[in-house]
């Protein structure tokens, strides 16, 4: 299987999990409002984004692990393939038993630290440890995933993601029939993890990509894998201050019920990331193959393109969530959460400055030549959170968006379109300016339309979503294929279509096959 087939592969699967993913938000968060009330349900948002933190102990390994096979993987033969994966799962073990106790020690002060109110602190902390556990069978399970992909079969990840989903769900709805209540949702996740960490290994085990005897736990690999794992820590750790510390924020300032808003308010933009950020994710490791077989012009035409898509796509997500996220969570909700409309244009903005900073940075990381991409993750996270906390209190929600938005553009982003610049070998404004004008052609071709759509259907939210939002997301996308995807990279999609769609994919993009 070509690396072409695998990507497409793993781009369709993640949008079957897309799919799968909207419709069990749609369906299971106003349930939950309803069954549980928004206090009860921030109770839940809490313990979940709490125990995010406590991933921290991975330490970059599990990041270093993935980009470590892929140098090995051609040449299994020689140890070295199986010394890594033992030495991983080694490492994880560790880490595991690390998580619970961690979590453990931290339960008796937790709730009261987070300012829980007194009549659910037993609740939290029921979810707290249970959410420490998952956490825990995570790290053990975690190798098949890493094989998959680093062996570029994230679509087997996918269906497993997708099934987990499913039946959980199933289990979610007859416990809260039953009056589980918000403990539901642990029986939910353990469900769904079991799965996951299940299919996973299987699928690796029977494809054969895990090494018979050969490879023993030695230090070389354990300094490599800490050593490259110490530089992708700092970076998660800042990923997780940047977008996971938010909750915290506005728990501590504004209470649970502020943070449930954010939590509500913000689940469109989390789902449409899942999509169009993993169009760059997922090429990343071919493009690490690529990297480690020295096709460098290759790779340099390549993620020039899968950036320009990516952007397109951003762009054109960007300007719905900005027209209609509002309108769709006020008739997801029945007008239980909404906020003030500015903060959608904010929210917009920010998701496709994080869409660019994600595509240079992912790039840099898969060099291993990390630099000052090791500290600048965790000085963009350190400046939020010092930022934001002085911010929220006066001006809440929009305040803190203001503050990511100026953080991601002061620090990622301008460093990572620069390394990028240099690691491709073209001028810094060939990235900043040239790179962009597709997604800038969309967007002078649709705002205009979207803002009078938005100004006409401004006092329903119904008539929003109908007669401005579903519009635009079609005149979107075929402006989109017409008129800003670069003429090379339209003959390239024109030529891998399949067969039967060939006709209407030169009717789409206006090119022929190259």
């Amino acid at each position: 299987m070509t690396r072409a087939n695998r990507y497409l592969r793993s781009l369709g699967s993640n949008t079957i999990l897309l799919l799968v993913n909207t419709a069990y938000t749609l369906i299971t968060m106003p349930v939950a409002l309803r069954c549980l009330g928004a206090d009860e349900f921030g109770v839940w948002i809490v313990a979940s984004s709490m125990a995010g933190y406590l991933a921290m102990i991975d330490l970059g390994t599990s990041g270093a692990t993935v980009r470590l096979l892929i140098d090995h993987k051609d040449h299994p033969e020689n140890g070295t393939y199986g010394s890594l994966i033992k030495s991983a799962l080694l490492v994880q073990a560790v880490q595991a038993l690390l998580i619970f106790g961690v979590g453990l020690a931290l339960t008796p002060w937790l709730a009261g630290w987070m300012k829980i109110d007194p009549t659910l602190r037993h609740e939290f902390n029921v979810l707290w440890l249970w959410q420490v556990g998952l956490l825990s069978l995570n790290f053990l399970g975690r190798i098949g995933l890493q094989l998959l992909t680093a062996h570029q079969r994230l679509d087997v990840v996918n269906y497993a993601t997708a099934t987990s989903l499913l039946v959980s769900f199933g289990l979610l709805v007859i416990l809260f029939q039953r009056g589980a209540g918000v403990y539901s949702f642990g029986y939910a996740q353990t469900l769904a993890s079991l799965i996951v960490l299940g299919w996973t290994l299987f699928a690796a085990f029977r494809q054969g990509l895990f090494p018979s005897v050969r490879g023993t736990i030695n230090r070389l690999q354990l300094r490599g894998l800490f050593g490259f794992g110490s530089e992708m820590f700092l970076v998660a750790l800042g990923m997780q201050f940047i977008t996971g510390s938010q909750t915290f924020i506005l728990t501590r300032w504004l209470g649970l019920e502020a943070a449930a808003i954010w939590t509500v308010m913000t689940k469109a933009f989390s789902l449409v990331s899942q999509l169009v950020w993993r169009m760059i994710t997922v090429a990343m490791p071919a493009f690490a193959e690529m990297l480690v077989r020295g096709e460098q012009e290759k790779l340099g035409r390549r993620y020039r393109s899968l950036f320009e898509m990516t952007m397109l796509a951003a762009v054109w997500a960007g300007l719905l969530m900005a027209l209609g996220n509002s309108a769709f969570v006020d008739l997801w909700t029945h007008g239980r959460i909404r906020w003030e409309p500015v903060n959608d244009g904010l929210l917009a903005l920010w998701f496709v400055l994080l869409t660019m900073d994600g595509c240079h940075n992912n790039m840099i990381i898969n060099t291993k030549r990390m630099g000052a991409a090791t500290y600048m993750y965790f000085i963009e996270g350190a400046a939020f959170i010092a930022l934001a906390l002085l911010v929220v209190p006066r001006f809440g929600l929009p305040g803190m968006l203001v503050c990511s938005i100026a953080c991601t553009i002061l620090f990622t982003l301008n460093y990572g379109t620069r390394r990028v610049a240099r690691l491709m070998g073209v001028p810094v404004l060939d990235v900043a300016i040239k790179w962009l004008k597709p997604a800038a052609c969309l967007l002078v071709v649709t705002v205009p339309v979207g803002a009078g759509l938005a100004w006409l259907t401004r006092d329903s939210s119904l008539l929003r979503l109908a007669v401005c939002v579903v519009p635009m997301a079609v005149v979107g996308a075929l402006a989109a294929a017409r008129f800003c995807v670069p003429a090379g990279l339209g003959a390239e999609l024109v030529a891998r279509a399949p067969s039967r769609f060939r006709r209407p994919a030169v009717r789409l993009f206006g090119h022929k096959p190259g």
